[in-house]
């Protein structure tokens, strides 16, 4: 790509020369320079996204309260969007049946989706820069390849028996354009939930999954957002309901 030109007056005539510039120094300019025209233009600065965190607990707690009690089909995801013209947030809400217990469906989602990377096409195993809790997974930190975004658990909670309910709470630590995921904010909660349709049915324990994203997208970057989101998320879910089904027929 020519993006410039040299002089020479080796003659009575300007000769001009093209500058050959790297694609990649190319493109990590541009990506600079809509990060900094939709920082300017966002209503919402990073540093003021910590003052909205501390709501992070109510919209959470509340999500985890109250299971699904209408019958889905194992594996099929559930969406729905949140938004208000009075809220900066906009908040995406997945839910999805298992048929394990609450615990199985928690061990495999740290092994599968955090340590494996969920089988996202095109994107290799992450790096994990902290391995936290072995068992909780608190404070796991991974390294998402190829454009550097981080994402770690902050808290979580391992369910004590196949009847109790557990969460992962994580965020995006570096959101921006350059990471590909264009935010101001980005928090997370991964609910796994006892369902009572195992209890009215008397069936074997059913799990209801409810992976809930909280972001304050830049300025025209909602769509894009929404797209991505809605894209890895499920892709997420859906993978690990089939990496569980695969691992009760072997």
């Amino acid at each position: 790509m020519y993006i410039g030109i040299n002089s020479c007056s080796c003659s009575k005539e300007t000769i001009f020369q093209p500058v050959r510039v790297p694609i990649s120094t190319n493109f990590h300019i541009f990506a600079l320079i809509l990060y900094l025209m939709t920082s300017l233009g966002s209503g919402l600065s990073i540093s003021n996204c910590d003052h909205y965190s501390n709501n992070m607990n109510s919209w959470s707690s509340s999500s985890s309260s109250s299971p699904i009690t209408k019958e889905m089909n194992a594996g099929l995801v559930q969406m729905h969007v949140i938004e208000s013209n009075d809220d900066p947030f906009i908040q995406y809400r997945f839910r999805m049946q298992l048929n394990c217990p609450p615990r199985t469906a928690f061990d495999a989602c740290l092994e599968f989706n955090w340590k494996m990377g969920g089988g996202l096409m095109f994107v290799p195993k992450p790096i994990v820069r902290c391995s936290g809790d072995v068992v909780t997974g608190e404070g796991f930190e991974r390294l998402i390849l190829p454009v550097g975004l981080r994402e770690r658990i902050d808290t979580s909670s391992r369910p004590v028996d196949d009847r109790s309910a557990g969460y992962m709470n994580y965020k995006v630590v570096n959101p921006s354009i350059l990471t590909f995921y264009p935010v101001n904010y980005h928090r997370g909660e991964i609910a796994f939930l006892p369902s009572s349709l195992s209890e009215s049915k008397r069936e074997a324990s059913v799990t209801e999954i409810v992976w809930i994203v909280k972001v304050i997208p830049m300025t025209c970057w909602k769509s894009f957002v929404t797209f991505l989101t809605k894209f890895v998320i499920e892709t997420y879910m859906k993978n690990l309901s089939r990496y569980l089904e695969s691992r009760r027929k072997t």
